[in-house]
C-alpha cells in the first residue's frame, strides 16, 4: 500500500510538472529583494477585485487556474478585455480594473509597486501589428491618490514596476489601473494579473548590483555624445545624486517628441551575461517636464546587440528607478558592454533638465554549496525540488552540473525515479538524504 501511495503521489506531481513545463514563467530579476505580497489570487474570491470598464454593471474579472497564466501559486486574475468583441476596450479607459481594500494595507516602508502581467499574443490586435498597449496604476492612501505613468506590455509575461509617490503609501485603501492603447486598436482578448507586490527602495546601489557607470567625474563629460539638441553637464548638487559623487544633467529645453540615442557614452568592458536586470536612477524636478505627458527610457549595447526599455512615465521631484529586465538571451548580448544612451518621448516641449545616475546591473550571488536534494539551489529541500527532480527523471529538463550533484544520490550519473522518491520523502519529513 505504501508503494502504491508513493506512486500515486509521484503521478500527481508528474501531471502538474508536465503541464507547467510547457509554459514560460514570469521573469523576476530581483527574487532576493525584500518585498510584501499584497495580492496573489489564490482563490476564486478575487480579494475584491472587479473590472467593469464599459460600466455595464457586470464585472469581466474572473479567477484563472490555467498554469500558463499563473506566475506563482494557484491562480491569477483574468480580465476578459474583449468579451467576445462586446467590450471593444481601446484608447484611454479608466478604470480598467480596481480593488477596494476596506481595512487598508500599510506600505509606508515600501517604495516600489509591482505586478506580473501575462498578455497572450492574440490579445494585442494581431491583425494590425505595432502601436502600444499600456497599463497605468493609481494608488489611493491616507495621503491621497498617486497617479503613475505608463508601462508598455508585450506578448508573454511582463514584469511591471513603478516607484511609489512619497507620502502616499501609508494605509492604502484602493488600487485601480487605467488602460491606454493606440487609438482605435482595442484589446482583442484577455490579460492576466498576478503577484501584486511592494518592494523596498530600488534607488542607488543594492547588495546584488554591480555598478556599470557612476557619472561621478566631470572629466568623463568629454566621452559623451549629446545627440540632437540636448545639452549635457556634470552635476554635483547632492539633491540630484543617488549614488557616488555626481550625476549627469540632461537638458532638453525646447525639445519635444521622440528622441533616441541621446547622452550616448562608451562603456567599460563589463560582462553582464549573468545579469537579470539593468537599473538606472532618474530625477526630474517638477516644472522641468513637458506640460502634457513625457517619458524616459534607456538603451544599453553589447558586442552581441542592443537591449532597451520602452520610454516610461515617471514621478517628478523624487528618484525613479528604470528597470530593464533581462532574459538569458538579452544578457548574452551584453557579455561585452560597449555603450549606453537614453531615449525620451513627449507631447509638449521640455522646459529644463533631468538627472540620471547609477547605471548598474543586478547580478545574483553565486549559488550556495550544493545541498543534497536541493535542485533549485535555494539552500533548502522543498516540494519545488521534487518537481525539478521529476522533470529531470522523465526527460523534461536537463540537469546542470550542480543539479546533478544535488539529485544524483547513488552516483550513477543520472537522476531516476528512485531518487525522486527519496527526495520527496525527505521534503515531506519522512526520511533523510
Amino acid at each position: 500500500m505504501r508503494r502504491v501511495s508513493w506512486l500515486c503521489a509521484l503521478a500527481a506531481i508528474l501531471i502538474v510538472v508536465t503541464a507547467a513545463a510547457a509554459f514560460a514563467q514570469a521573469l523576476n530579476p530581483t527574487p532576493t529583494r525584500e518585498s510584501k505580497l499584497i495580492f496573489s489570487f489564490e482563490d476564486d474570491k478575487l480579494d475584491g477585485w472587479t473590472s467593469d470598464p464599459k460600466a455595464t454593471g457586470t464585472s469581466i474579472a474572473s479567477w484563472n487556474t490555467d498554469p500558463k497564466y499563473v506566475s506563482d501559486g494557484k491562480g491569477s486574475l483574468k480580465l476578459d478585455l474583449s468579451n467576445g468583441g462586446a467590450n471593444d476596450i481601446g484608447g484611454w479607459v479608466e478604470p480598467m480594473f480596481s480593488v477596494d481594500i476596506p481595512d487598508g494595507v500599510d506600505l509606508k516602508d515600501y517604495a516600489v509597486f509591482s505586478m506580473d502581467v501575462y498578455v497572450p499574443a492574440e490579445s494585442l490586435f494581431p491583425d494590425q501589428p505595432g502601436g502600444w498597449f499600456q497599463i497605468l496604476p493609481r494608488i489611493t492612501s491616507a495621503g491621497g491618490t498617486g497617479y503613475y505613468g505608463n508601462r508598455d506590455v508585450h506578448a508573454g509575461w511582463n514584469r511591471l514596476i513603478w516607484d511609489m509617490q512619497v507620502g502616499r503609501t501609508e494605509n492604502v485603501t484602493k488600487i485601480t489601473a487605467a488602460s491606454n492603447t493606440d487609438g482605435a486598436r482595442p484589446w482583442t482578448g484577455p490579460i492576466y494579473v498576478d503577484n501584486v507586490r511592494a518592494y523596498k527602495s530600488f534607488t542607488g546601489m543594492q547588495p546584488d548590483e554591480t555598478l556599470i557607470y557612476g557619472f561621478d567625474k566631470e572629466s568623463d563629460l568629454s566621452s559623451f555624445t549629446p545627440g540632437d539638441g540636448v545639452t549635457l553637464a556634470f552635476n554635483s548638487d547632492k539633491q540630484y545624486i543617488s549614488q557616488g559623487d555626481g550625476s549627469l544633467s540632461v537638458d532638453l529645453t525646447g525639445m519635444s517628441g521622440w528622441h533616441g540615442g541621446m547622452a550616448r557614452v562608451p562603456l567599460p568592458d563589463v560582462d553582464l551575461s549573468k545579469a537579470t536586470a539593468i537599473h538606472l536612477d532618474v530625477y526630474v524636478p517638477n516644472g522641468n517636464q513637458p506640460s502634457d505627458w513625457s517619458q524616459i527610457g534607456m538603451e544599453i549595447t553589447g558586442a552581441g546587440g542592443q537591449v532597451s526599455t520602452a520610454t516610461l512615465g515617471f514621478l517628478t521631484d523624487q528618484w525613479n528607478t528604470l528597470e530593464l529586465p533581462l532574459t538569458p538571451s538579452d544578457a548574452a548580448k551584453l557579455a561585452d558592454t560597449t555603450a549606453f544612451s537614453i531615449r525620451v518621448n513627449s507631447g509638449a516641449a521640455w522646459t529644463g533638465p533631468f538627472y540620471i545616475d547609477a547605471l548598474r546591473a543586478v547580478i545574483p550571488a553565486p549559488a550556495p554549496s550544493v545541498v543534497k536534494g536541493d535542485l533549485s539551489g535555494d539552500g533548502k529541500l522543498a516540494i519545488n525540488d521534487v518537481t525539478l527532480a521529476l522533470q529531470m527523471a522523465v526527460g523534461l529538463r536537463t540537469p546542470t552540473a550542480d543539479q546533478l550533484k544535488a539529485g544524483d544520490l547513488n552516483g550513477d550519473g543520472k537522476i531516476d525515479i528512485a531518487e525522486v522518491t527519496k527526495i520527496l520523502k525527505a521534503a515531506v519529513g519522512l526520511g533523510t538524504l
